[in-house]
């Protein structure tokens, strides 16, 4: 009978390499035909720290290298791949467990016509203008392990996922379907309390899914909306268990439904952005829960963007946040944040300060950092930032995990 089970596999073997053997001689035609268009290597030497350190010497050291390339085998098709390793002398990530990380930021084929695309594959989206303060940018899930919350570019995580889209004269639509929904890395234990892992989620049955819709109007208005169904992007934690069996941390990942509207309009030097979502049905995250909780959330947000002097970008920006439940000692439903920005370029954009504040009317909520980058030369460039964070259990800022950092990189591009 083991024979008889051996053989079966080996045949099984056989048939999926000739599979695969077939599949590449049809392919090999186009594979011939393919140009390579672009690709750079980054090579990126990176420090985070606290801070309270005050010597740069008790930073922590790393190392990323990141990888970008476009092929392209007809007019049409192309297949785009990003990827990142990174090395950490003192520090284990949490998505790994090791000193060290791999991971892809994006990964896909895309077909171009005229005015319609499809892209299958690991990928990012970018939608509204308020990513940070839950506007309707829940596509991807963030990887908190990062060494910056602030920077939500790095932090997203691709999925797999298909992306159509159809460009007309002046309106745009875009339909994205997550195939197989990713989690935000997480510790297995917080305070030495043990997280209990979620199950996975399943390929089709947990998809996820945005539609956007919008175009430019007669008077210069930019208006887009937008629908969603995905996973709770920041999951709650709540303490189930007894003294006699141990306690264990759950995880609250409901999925969320939301709805969202941005405008966006220019006049001279300035320009108006605002963005207003309605989420329902998500996790709560009040600190200091026992049960799980969930609410609907309303949230508010907009920046003006003005032109001041030569190059001297200025930003003006005010989120109101809505929880529809009463307030707790663990948590604030209602927030306001209003904050100032700016940033100019000097020595024909080779030097670029930039500064900013987001603090709360009472002052008792603050964020503010200041940031740097240096491009000597066209494919070198460095650049440090240092941020400081004011805030308490409860409070919107709080919620959001933003720590005192220090973050400085060397990158030279190939």
């Amino acid at each position: 009978m083991r024979f008889f089970r051996k053989e079966a596999h080996s045949s099984n073997l056989w048939s999926d390499v000739r599979f695969v053997l077939a599949i590449i001689g049809l392919y090999t035609p186009c594979i011939a035909r393919a140009e390579l268009k672009s690709w750079s290597a980054t090579p990126e030497v990176l420090t985070v720290g606290t801070t309270k350190d005050r010597r740069l010497l008790n930073l922590r050291p790393g190392l990323g290298l990141k990888w970008q390339s476009e092929v392209y085998f007809f007019e049409e098709i192309s297949i785009s791949l990003e990827a990142k390793l990174r090395a950490d002398t003192r520090s284990k990530f949490v998505s790994t467990g090791k000193k060290y990380e791999f991971k892809s930021d994006h990964a896909f084929v895309q077909w171009q016509g005229n005015r319609a695309s499809v892209g299958l594959g690991l990928q990012k989206y970018t939608w509204g203008d308020s990513a940070f303060f839950d506007g309707v940018d829940f596509l991807n899930p963030r990887d908190l392990t990062e060494p910056l919350y602030s920077d939500d570019e790095q932090i997203k995580i691709a999925v797999p996922s298909v992306n159509l889209q159809y460009l007309g004269d002046n309106t745009v639509f875009q339909t994205v379907i997550t195939l197989k929904p990713s989690r935000s890395p997480l510790r297995s234990s917080f305070n030495g309390v043990a997280v209990e892992k979620a199950p996975a989620r399943r390929w089709f049955r947990d998809s996820e899914f945005g539609l956007k819709a919008g175009g430019l109007l007669k008077n210069g208005w930019d208006i887009n909306g937008y629908l969603l169904s995905y996973f709770e992007r920041v999951p709650q934690f709540y303490l189930s268990g007894s003294p006699q069996t141990g306690f264990v941390l759950k995880v609250n990942e409901p999925r969320v439904f939301s709805m969202g509207l941005s405008a966006t309009q220019s006049a001279g030097d300035f320009v108006f952005r605002s963005e207003f979502a309605l989420h329902s049905n998500r996790a709560l995250q009040d600190q200091g829960a026992l049960l799980r909780s969930r609410s609907d959330q309303a949230v508010f947000h907009a920046t003006l963007d003005a032109t001041l002097l030569k190059d001297l970008i200025t930003t003006f920006e005010v989120w109101q946040e809505h929880w529809f439940v009463s307030k707790s000692a663990n948590f604030i439903p209602d927030s306001t944040l209003v904050g100032l920005r700016t940033q100019k370029p000097f020595w024909d954009g080779r030097f670029e300060p930039a500064a900013g504040v987001l603090l709360s009317p009472d002052r008792k909520e603050q964020w503010r950092y200041v940031r740097a980058q240096l491009k000597p030369y066209e494919s070198l460039q460095l650049s440090a930032e240092l941020h400081w964070a004011k805030t308490s259990t409860g409070r919107v800022l709080a919620r959001r995990g933003l720590k005192n950092l220090i973050r400085s990189s060397i990158s030279y591009q190939f």
